[in-house]
């Protein structure tokens, strides 16, 4: 017993190390109901001047997979063995606690090339009736000497995007589109009666997120 556990105990090592070697993450990629287990190259981080810096809108794009028993029975890991998948190919990937659905966004936030409908993976933060989800804008292309680093710290702010219904369009949490969601809701008498006897707290946003889940379990 010990002998297997000793041996158990060193092929979790390697692949640790194979992970860290790799750079990548377990997680798993999921098409039509049907999760495959594997390994996505992590992504997330920009190093720029000696200095790292979050880069959460990279989850947005394509990702590079590698399933479970190839990664892990592979000694040496070429980059042809990893496929890559864009948000057209795949339903969703997700990874730790994290979920990443292809859906599709136009952000009219500014105007830009993103205005125009496009796939994407964003992160689901909350799912249900009314599913909530954090968007990130790309940095943008700069001039030869500009500074990029100050479009880093700006575009690693999450924007807030829901969505009514699984066919339905995301819109931005702005203030029009939360203004008109706020009047959606009051239509829930457990909500309605919450608000009255002071239960929610927190900032604007932290109050309607909370007022979402509240919706998502006790409104119909």
């Amino acid at each position: 017993m010990v002998f297997l556990f000793g041996v158990y105990g060193t092929v979790n090592c390697q692949i640790e190390d194979k992970m860290k070697n790799e750079g990548v993450v377990k997680g798993f990629i999921i098409k039509d109901g049907v999760e495959t287990e594997g390994y996505i190259k992590a992504k997330g981080i920009i190093y720029s001047r000696e200095q790292y810096y979050s880069a959460p809108w990279q989850f947005q794009d394509d990702i590079r997979f590698i399933p479970k028993d190839v990664f892990e029975n592979t000694p040496k890991i070429k980059s042809k063995l990893y496929k890559k998948y864009a948000p057209k190919d795949i339903d969703a990937y997700r990874y730790e606690d994290m979920l990443f659905e292809s859906v599709k966004y136009a952000d009219m936030s500014s105007v830009n090339i993103n205005m125009f409908s496009q796939r994407m993976f964003m992160r689901r933060i909350i799912d249900g009736k009314i599913s909530v989800f954090y968007h990130y804008v790309s940095p943008p292309v700069v001039l030869v000497g500009e500074p990029i680093e100050p479009y880093y710290v700006s575009c690693a702010k999450e924007q807030v995007v829901y969505r009514k219904d699984k066919d339905g369009k995301l819109k931005l949490m702005d203030t029009v589109s939360g203004i008109n969601l706020d009047k959606e809701l009051d239509n829930c008498q457990y909500i309605r009666e919450k608000r009255e006897n002071g239960g929610y707290s927190g900032n604007q946003m932290e109050i309607r997120l909370s007022v979402i889940e509240d919706y998502n379990k006790n409104c119909d």
